[in-house]
């Protein structure tokens, strides 16, 4: 056995126990050699990791390990053209299109991605999407994470370029100021339909009504704590403000709230740690609901806003999407030690 030509025979005529994908390789290497008499750097760096892998089986070449490694190849080992390794983006018939190589991160990334309107095409072998600036946003930053290169057509280039001059704004749907009048920019459809029957200003209970919508508020449009606490649907206050928020969130017109993790437990125990904002709450006719992973939301509840002390965001709450806004409470009072 002189070369690595040798031992992908060896591979694939001897009854070794081989995954089906890495048989699949061998058989598709074994064409290309045979096609271009080349193969490239990674196909080498593959060929050598599935050596490793399968070392037990080969033992009958009595080769050792490195050994095979170090074999040489008939076949020139030439660098892989940027055309093979790239993603491409490019607009045909109002379509966006991108083709890329195999990449199975991306993939699973890609496909899992929220309101992706890219939609995988079996005989183009490419993923297509309608033009829209979402979809050009969506390839134009997640395929960079992903490739060590990405080629864009000259259209796609230009409305790139024509984009970038306003990236701070119109990514996502934003609500900004202009001359004292107020717009929400990078809008669409069903957003402009929500916004139409909503006086645009810079009011506390305007900027809540819109953190519903899953609008974000400018930062030049929001001027002290107040408003900051309004426009974020996800926010949160420290304990020693827990009297300050509730004023708020009365001021908001706020008239059920649910006690969730940490808040629930001061609640059914009486602790003293929360007790003073929930009767606060009581005072300001604002209806307490305890509440544990087993909750639901039912009629007769309609967009509370949810509290939990050292609660984590990433986790999905039931029934999320009927909340107002979800407040964590955090506690950096510091801690004596004697």
């Amino acid at each position: 056995m002189q070369t690595k030509e040798h031992l992908l025979y060896f591979f694939l005529s001897k009854p070794l126990r081989l995954h089906y994908s890495d048989r699949k390789f061998f058989n598709k290497l074994t064409v290309i050699i045979k096609d271009t008499n080349t193969i490239t750097p990674g196909q080498d760096k593959l060929f050598n990791k599935l050596v490793e892998k399968y070392a037990d089986q080969l033992s009958k070449t009595l080769l050792t390990k490195d050994q095979m490694i170090t074999l040489p190849w008939k076949a020139s080992v030439v660098e892989t053209s940027k055309e093979h390794t790239s993603a491409r983006l490019f607009l045909i018939n109002n379509e966006l299109v991108i083709r890329t190589p195999m990449n199975n991160k991306f993939i699973r990334r890609f496909e899992d991605i929220k309101d992706n309107t890219f939609r995988w095409d079996k005989i183009e072998k490419a993923y297509i999407s309608p033009i829209n600036t979402h979809a050009l946003k969506l390839a134009y930053t997640i395929l960079p994470k992903y490739f060590p290169e990405v080629r864009f057509c000259k259209h796609t280039t230009s409305l790139i370029d024509r984009v970038n001059q306003y990236s701070t704004l119109i990514w996502e749907p934003t609500l900004v100021a202009i001359n004292n009048n107020y717009y929400v920019v990078a809008s669409n459809e069903t957003i402009g339909t929500y916004v139409s029957n909503i006086e645009l200003n810079s009011d506390p209970k305007t900027l809540f009504e819109l953190s519903k919508l899953g609008i974000r508020i400018h930062d030049k449009v929001v001027e002290n704590d107040f408003k900051k606490f309004a426009s974020e649907f996800v926010t949160e206050v420290d304990v020693s403000q827990t009297r300050l928020l509730v004023e708020w969130l009365a001021d908001l017109g706020v008239t059920q709230v649910l006690l969730g993790k940490g808040v629930h437990n001061s609640f059914a125990k009486k602790l003293e740690l929360f007790m003073p904002m929930i009767k606060y709450f009581e005072h300001k006719k604002i209806k307490c609901i305890p509440v544990d992973h087993n909750f639901k939301i039912d009629e007769n509840i309609k967009q509370p806003v949810l509290l939990q002390y050292h609660g984590n965001e990433n986790m999905k709450f039931c029934g999320s999407g009927s909340l107002a806004k979800s407040v964590f409470i955090r506690n950096s009072t510091p801690i004596e030690v004697k």
